[in-house]
C-alpha cells in the first residue's frame, strides 16, 4: 500500500521537469494566472543551464576515452615552471 505522504523518485521529478510539453504547461498556467517575472527568470536560467550540462556532457563524450595521466611528469614539469618564475 502506498502511503499519501509517498512522493516520486527524483529520476523521475527531473525527467518530467526537462520534458518541453511539462515545461509549456508550466509556463502557460503562469501567463493565465499571474504573470511572475521573477518566476519566468528562474525558468530561463533553468533551461540555460541544462542547456549548458547537456553541452558540456556531450562534449566529454565526443572528446573520446580518457588517457592515463602522468602525475609525476606534471609534477616535474609544474616544479620547472615555479622555479623559472
Amino acid at each position: 500500500m502506498i502511503s499519501r505522504t509517498a512522493r516520486p523518485a527524483a529520476g523521475r521529478i527531473i525527467a518530467s521537469i526537462e520534458d518541453p510539453v511539462v515545461i509549456g504547461k508550466m509556463l502557460a498556467h503562469l501567463e493565465q494566472a499571474e504573470p511572475g517575472s521573477e518566476v519566468l527568470r528562474l525558468l530561463e536560467e533553468q533551461d540555460a543551464r541544462l542547456a549548458a550540462l547537456r553541452k558540456a556532457i556531450q562534449e566529454g563524450v565526443d572528446s573520446g576515452p580518457a588517457e592515463p595521466f602522468d602525475f609525476d611528469a606534471y609534477s616535474s614539469a609544474r616544479e620547472g615552471e615555479l622555479k623559472r618564475g
